[in-house]
């Protein structure tokens, strides 16, 4: 579930890009305030601020990085009760995905699917609510995925068809 939060969290660009602006902003901060407290000639002033900002900024951008999954990792355990593993049950219609975790059932009609893709170890499926993601692992063999997959491209194609 965390991996899913964060492969969702990943294809927001524009949170993506405001994260970096402020890691950013925050380092250039901090290197200007270190460049008024060190006492030297300026050229060295400016050379240990620089310097400061850029070691900040990756290292906010490496401690933030896993802190923040370390917290969807808290988050789901808090909820869930436990590591799991978690039974998900992904069905799909002609009408609709339905998944099914934890004792929720969620249904997504194809209208507000966006987007079936291919990913590294699996295929998600980009929706107007949040990103459903079905792991190769919870397929039998490589043909019952292709077989899934196609009929899921399929239901989606229809969808769209029927909406225009």
């Amino acid at each position: 579930m965390a991996d899913v939060m964060r492969r969702a969290v990943k294809r927001k660009r524009l949170w993506l890009t405001w994260r970096w602006r402020r890691r950013a902003i925050e380092s250039i901060l901090l290197g200007s305030v270190l460049y008024l407290v060190i006492e030297g000639r300026a050229t060295n002033r400016v050379a240990g601020a620089a310097l400061f900002a850029v070691t900040s900024y990756f290292a906010t951008w490496s401690i933030r990085g896993q802190s923040l999954g370390t917290s969807y990792s808290r988050l789901f355990r808090k909820h869930a009760g436990g590591d799991g593993p978690f039974v998900f049950e992904l069905e799909i219609t002609s009408e609709a995905l339905v998944a099914t975790q934890l004792g929720e059932t969620h249904r997504r009609d194809w209208t507000s699917v966006t987007k079936i893709t291919e990913a590294k170890g699996g295929i998600e499926f980009d929706t107007l609510s949040g990103l459903v993601f079905a792991r190769d692992s919870g397929f039998k063999s490589r043909a019952e995925r292709s077989e899934f997959l196609n009929l899921a491209r399929r239901f989606l194609r229809e969808s769209q068809t029927k909406a225009s």
